[in-house]
This record gives C-alpha cells, structure tokens and sequence, in this order.
C-alpha cells in the first residue's frame, strides 16, 4: 500500500526519488527509483500523463471496473488509439512516461503468474499490483495537486463550465512563458529551470503569481476610492481550499451560473 503522506515527508517535499521495492519472485527485494519529472522533459511528459488519468468506472462496465489498471491500459486504451502504421498512441505513452519516471527503455508486455505484467532490462518484472502502486507514486510526486478521488463525468464537466465563466478572459501560460516569468521575478537561468523538477518549478511560479496578486490588493485595499470587505491574506498562509467546494454547497447556484455564461454565449 502507497503511504502518500510519509512519501510526501520523505521525499516529495525534499525532491528526491522515491524506492520502491519490488515483491515479486526472483525480483524479490531489488529496488527501482521513481523520479520526479524535470522541467526539460516536462512537455512531452505531460501529453502523454493522461494514459495514467483515465477512470475506469467512466466504462460503467463491471469487467472493465474490476481489471487492474495495468489491464485496463493494454486491453482497453492501448486497442482503442491503434493507428494505421499499427503504433497505438497510448502504448507510446505509457513507455515514455515509464522511461522518464523509472529511466528504463525496451519496456515489454509479458506474464506472470498467468497474469499480464510489464518486463524491462530483460529479466525485471513489474505486476499489475506494482504497477497500480507506481503510478500513483508518479502522479502525487509530479502534481503536487493531485486529487485521486472519482468523480462523475458529469460533475467534471460542470466543474470545467463553472471555470470557464469566472476565468472568461483568462488564459493558462504557456510552460516557455512560466519559465521566462519565473526568470524575470528570480533571476534563476533558464539552464537551472530546466534542471528542477517541475514540482518544484511550478510552486516557485505559483508563489510569484500570488505573490503578485496579493501587493496588487493591499494596494487596492489602501485606497480611499476603493472598499474591500475581506481581509487580505498573504498566500503563504491562506488555507488551501477544496477545488469541488464551490460545486458541493450549491450545486443549483453553479448550475445557474454555467446556464447563464452558456446562453451568453449562444
């Protein structure tokens, strides 16, 4: 069982690989280290992260529920992106994500125990167990964000319409604008952004934001022409807040909101 808090303590928040022991017959003992993404890498790595983020119950499906990721990545994704050349699009993403992470190559499909199983350097075997533990290691070390509970489709896609009417004329920055932003608040080369993990390149970027953000209203707030009722905090102490809340205390009220920006729109 993945202990997110203690990785988190260990070696997360000091940006270090994380070992992972392996439980498997003569692989019994031997360790593999998972590495945090660097920033260098980062782009490719996260156009392939999403053949780890797919839902399973999304299917409502029970055969396809019960399958172990692993499984479920092979006989459902990997069939479903096959392209003419005979290439599927996510078998691509898979080994590319694993090669960055694990810093292996020449990862294969085999069997185990008549069960389906990954196999590199020729001899290491990674179960279907292994696998389910290692990619939840690679996604909390790498989004420091990152949120493993299910949710519906539906509420997904109302949580992406609530977004999008209160950030109607906001865009998200390119990662080649975040760096040049971080360059010009910190003064670290682009050499040494790129050798950071991107977890820790991106909270440096988020804090400059906020940081920003936070002068710019005590600003405000110092201003006889203006009145601001909440009390500005400094973003390092603000407690962080739940990303569904706004839809959890009033779904009506963000219903509302989404059909109101949707007609607009229309």
């Amino acid at each position: 069982m993945v202990d997110v808090k203690k990785l988190d303590l260990l070696y997360f928040s000091n940006d270090k690989p994380v070992p992972y022991e392996l439980s498997n017959g003569s692989n019994k003992g031997k360790i593999i280290n998972i590495h945090p993404i660097k920033v260098v890498d980062w782009g490719i790595f996260e156009k392939c992260l999403d053949v780890l983020l797919q839902e399973k119950q999304d299917y409502d499906n029970e055969d396809i529920i019960m399958m172990s990721y692993l499984d479920f990545v092979l006989n459902i994704l990997v069939p479903s992106s096959v392209e003419d050349d005979g290439e599927s699009l996510y078998a691509e993403k898979l080994a590319k994500v694993l090669e960055l992470s694990l810093k292996i190559e020449n990862i294969k499909t085999g069997t185990y125990r008549n069960r389906t199983c990954l196999v590199f350097d020729d001899e290491t075997v990674l179960t279907s167990k292994e696998f389910d533990d290692i990619k939840k290691i690679i996604l909390f070390q790498n989004l420091e964000d990152y949120d493993d509970r299910y949710v519906s489709p539906d509420v997904k896609k109302l949580y992406y319409d609530y977004l999008a009417t209160i950030n109607t004329t906001s865009v998200n920055p390119s990662l080649e604008r975040k760096k040049t932003f971080v360059i010009g608040k910190t003064g670290i080369s682009m050499n040494e952004i790129n050798k950071m993990s991107y977890r820790v390149f991106n909270q440096i970027y988020v804090s400059a934001v906020e940081t920003d953000i936070y002068y710019a209203n005590k600003i405000i707030q110092s201003s006889q022409k203006y009145e601001m009722k909440e009390e500005i905090i400094h973003p390092l102490f603000v407690a962080k807040k739940d990303k569904y809340a706004d839809l959890f205390v009033d779904k009506s009220v963000v219903e509302s909101k989404v059909g109101k920006a949707n007609s607009w729109q229309n």
